[in-house]
């Protein structure tokens, strides 16, 4: 069966992740810095059959990382999603993300947090991900980092994301040759513990349908060595698809989960 193993897996779009690969039969690999306290992902394990592994992982930790990738290796992954992030100061704390009042400490958090943890993250579990039949790595960005798309002034957060995009669009081209498909999704403002009651997009999507715009130009998918796409291409199986044809740097700006529609960064 498929593999996939996710970061910042206990609550909000991590743990969706969790159960909708675990209800479609894949291995779940399910991190969080403290699942002792991670009782709906704990939850979700116990019944699974075995099939969803909780383990402990800090992202901002990089010795840990390492630590943990040695104790995995071996193991493939098919799937490798980067979910885990902050959003740093909000609400009555958003002067600390704010211009004349910056809080550099935080900014530093979050770009950790954000920016290079993915990027360790990926380094670290490459292996896992080459031995993997599928070779796919996620990380979850947002438009808010969009040089196009101002949508709010929340510095931090808004650099840590446009240099995540960047980050793994330039890895896409770097991997390629190797054949690992790397994509990075903005699931959209979300109703989540980071994105407040306030958002317009419920956690899941129930539909089975992923409409893909990829990049553009040519190359190569895992799935198709032969496959060559242009922009716009509709009507492609979902990143999680064993028959997945989506090429190697793409952009959703909808949803996460069962539907998924992406664009060119």
């Amino acid at each position: 069966m498929p593999s996939v193993m996710i970061t910042g897996a206990n609550r909000g779009l991590g743990l969706e992740f969790v159960q909708q690969y675990a209800a479609d039969g894949w291995t779940v690999l399910a991190f969080c810095r403290d699942p002792a306290t991670a009782d709906n992902l704990n939850a979700e394990a116990a019944k699974a059959d075995g099939r969803i592994t909780v383990d402990a992982l800090d992202v901002t930790d990089f010795a840990a990382i390492d630590a943990v990738a040695a104790k995995y290796a071996g193991r493939p992954v098919d799937v490798l999603i980067n979910n885990a992030g902050i959003i740093g100061p909000v609400r009555a704390d958003i002067a600390r993300q704010s211009f004349g009042t910056m809080d550099y400490d935080a900014w530093d958090r979050v770009l950790r947090t954000n920016t290079q943890a993915p990027f360790k993250v990926t380094e670290a579990f490459f292996d896992n991900v080459l031995q993997g039949d599928q070779k796919k790595v996620a990380v979850i960005s947002s438009t808010v980092g969009s040089n196009v798309e101002m949508q709010a002034p929340v510095f931090a957060y808004a650099a840590a994301k446009a240099g995540v995009t960047k980050a793994f669009t330039t890895l896409a081209q770097v991997l390629r040759d190797k054949g690992v498909t790397v994509m990075v999704f903005c699931p959209g403002h979300v109703k989540t513990d980071m994105g407040g009651e306030g958002a317009g997009v419920e956690r899941s999507i129930p539909s089975p349908e992923c409409a893909n715009s990829s990049r553009r130009g040519r190359s190569k998918s895992p799935a198709s060595s032969n496959a060559t796409t242009a922009t716009p291409s509709r009507s492609k199986p979902c990143p999680r698809s064993r028959s997945s044809t989506i090429t190697s740097a793409t952009f959703s700006t909808t949803p996460i989960g069962r539907n998924c529609r992406t664009i060119a960064p």
